[in-house]
């Protein structure tokens, strides 16, 4: 059945006038008529009384199909507008994996927010802190996240990732550390001190980073504590138990009147932020989503 011709006859049993009818459908009125009658062959039953010229009532037949169509024709309204938002990349569902640094940015909690503006948008946050990047791979890989915001990037098989942010380091020192009010400090001048690092099993690549910067600094860390909450390695450090280095975007976000953020002298290291996806995923809420991430990361 011809929606079109659905359609014209709604616009008819309106107007109740064939002339006016297709007047508004600016349509020639043996075109619409025309139409009309094949509708009725096609349904089997007339749907309009066409004994008065002047007025194209409808014939009880016909006002029970006007009340059935009209809640069909909306759904199908409905449905073509959820489809064309769908495929412009405003509706669907997408499973996001998120480390503390998408909320310290501040990219994921605005994009949040914006997702729940749409509810075509099914958002799905997952945090993936205590999973190890290779665990967060396989989970991209085999479909259970759709994109994870990670620290550090590189090449993977099968995977795109897009350079997000960077940001500089800074060392967490106690308020009363003899350094805390230096305006920067350099490492070489830590080398006494204990040390509190997250897992290397979670994230290898900046266990790996923070080695190198030691050993720049001519010493092997004494590490005293694996902490893998950066809220909760904050306050180890605010008790005495030991210094650490995190990223200008954490201490922005996580002031604790325990403790003393002061910029790394002549350290030049960058930590970056990436998005992490499936290569051949060709997905409009995908593409919108990261170009959203983009968006939001240079507005922040």
């Amino acid at each position: 059945m011809d929606l079109i011709a659905l359609r014209y006859f709604l616009v008819i049993a309106e107007e109740q006038h064939i002339t006016r009818a297709a007047e508004r459908l600016q349509m020639a009125q043996p075109n619409l008529t025309r139409l009309m009658r094949k509708l009725e062959e096609d349904l089997g039953f007339t749907l309009f009384d066409r004994s008065n010229k002047r007025r194209f009532a409808l014939t009880p037949a016909g006002k029970t199909f006007l009340q059935q169509i009209i809640p069909l024709l909306q759904q199908y309204e409905d449905a073509v507008q959820v489809a064309k938002r769908v495929a412009q990349g405003e509706g669907g569902k997408l499973v996001v994996g998120y480390t503390p640094l998408a909320m310290f940015i501040g990219v994921l909690p605005a994009l949040v927010q914006v997702y729940q503006r749409s509810p075509e948008v099914e958002l799905l946050p997952r945090d993936i802190s205590a999973v190890s990047r290779q665990m967060v791979l396989r989970m991209l890989r085999d479909g259970r996240l759709d994109v994870a915001l990670l620290p550090h990037g590189s090449e993977e098989p099968g995977l795109a990732c897009e350079l997000l942010s960077t940001s500089s380091l800074v060392v967490v020192l106690p308020v009363n550390h003899p350094l805390a009010d230096q305006q920067a400090i350099p490492l070489a001048a830590l080398a006494r001190e204990a040390w509190i690092q997250p897992s290397r099993s979670l994230n290898p690549r900046w266990h790996d980073d923070l080695a190198h910067l030691f050993q720049q600094a001519g010493f092997e860390p004494k590490v005293v504590h694996w902490t893998p909450q950066a809220h909760t390695l904050v306050s180890q450090v605010a008790a005495g138990l030991g210094l650490a280095i995190l990223s200008t975007w954490t201490s922005q976000q996580l002031p604790h009147q325990g403790v003393v953020y002061r910029p790394l002298q002549d350290c030049e290291y960058l930590l970056e932020f990436h998005a992490l996806w499936r290569r051949n995923d060709r997905s409009p809420l995908l593409q919108t989503f990261l170009r959203r991430c983009k968006g939001e990361n240079e507005a922040s």
